[in-house]
């Protein structure tokens, strides 16, 4: 029988880190595929419509068992591409991602290995099954979608920043946008460039991020404790309707603007569309938590802030309150 002291449990930063993403990522509904590192040299050439590179040359390997296996990726994307491929011949749609390396090469020296993060949304965000979905009718992903993903991760891991704004090559020139920090690319997403989703056999509504890990962990945050709150909390729910344009991210917004201290969360409970709502416009059911650090809320103080909430909903998003 092993006897003696236990061993101090050895921290590992990096790899805590990606466990976080993981995790995140998969609360948000997407699952991990897990692909080889070593790809074809020729799919980094369909990962753009001109057929110019996004990322640089690859490291090929001298003796390769076969030339699909005979370059060693650069960027996930085409891994992610060819995934999407297969399975969207057997479902309608596919949320998935990949927490993987990738390799870039260096002059006289080892390859750079970056660890990435690569998303992908395709097809059917709700697919239509025997007319209709529970919901409703089905959709296809959109762009709101996968912005909706990595805000939620964004949270999770608590990014302060993005980076400078960039050009972000193989997405639509109109429905992508691209960072850069310290002269790498450290997030370009948006729709896939449609030239390039029908060289790869994929639906125009095929969205796509790709995150520089390594960049972003340095631009984390720690988290801060605080003390349990005495007091309980509150909770009033309220459905509002705005205009098909407004995106959530407004209401909420609005929402906490309209109180300097109270709301201790929000959280959207449902949204609906449907001739109830009226034409061209839609419904959110959002969800308000209200706490005070010194008391119990009274119903007169709920009422006061229910009452500001709702007047700065309508007068800054023309919303009506049900």
């Amino acid at each position: 029988i092993p006897s003696g002291t236990l061993p101090l449990r050895m921290a590992h930063p990096p790899e805590e880190f990606r466990e976080r993403v993981r995790d995140a990522l998969v609360s948000c509904g997407l699952q991990e595929i897990v692909s080889p590192s070593l790809v074809d040299p020729a799919w980094l050439g369909l990962l753009t419509a001109d057929g110019g590179a996004i990322a640089p040359a690859p490291l090929l390997v001298q003796n390769p068992t076969s030339v699909d296996r005979s370059a060693a990726r650069t960027t996930l994307r085409a891994s992610l591409l060819d995934v999407a491929r297969r399975n969207l011949r057997h479902r309608e749609g596919v949320a998935l991602f990949e927490l993987a390396p990738v390799y870039l090469p260096r002059r006289g020296d080892l390859p750079d290995e970056r660890s990435t993060c690569a998303i992908l949304l395709a097809g059917a965000a709700e697919p239509i099954v025997a007319g209709e979905t529970w919901r409703g009718a089905g959709r296809p992903f959109d762009l709101g979608d996968l912005a909706g993903v990595l805000d939620a991760l964004g949270r999770l891991l608590r990014v302060a920043g993005r980076g400078e704004p960039a050009a972000a090559p193989g997405l639509h020139p109109g429905r992508s946008r691209a960072f850069v920090r310290d002269g790498r690319a450290v997030l370009a997403y948006g729709q896939l460039d449609p030239r390039v989703a029908a060289r790869w056999d994929l639906p125009e509504h095929t969205y796509l991020a790709e995150l520089d890990l390594e960049l972003v962990r340095g631009e984390t945050t720690a988290p801060v404790a605080t003390v349990p709150p005495r007091f309980p909390a509150a909770y009033r729910d309220l459905a509002v309707v705005v205009a098909e344009k407004v995106p959530y991210g407004d209401v909420e917004r609005e929402i906490r603007a309209a109180l300097k201290s109270g709301l201790e969360g929000t959280a959207l409970l449902d949204l609906f569309r449907g001739p109830q709502a009226g034409e061209g416009k839609k419904s959110f059911a959002v969800r308000l938590t209200f706490r005070a650090a010194d008391a119990t809320l009274s119903d007169a103080d709920l009422d006061r802030a229910m009452g500001r909430i709702v007047g700065r909903l309508r007068h800054a998003l023309g919303a009506d309150i049900r």
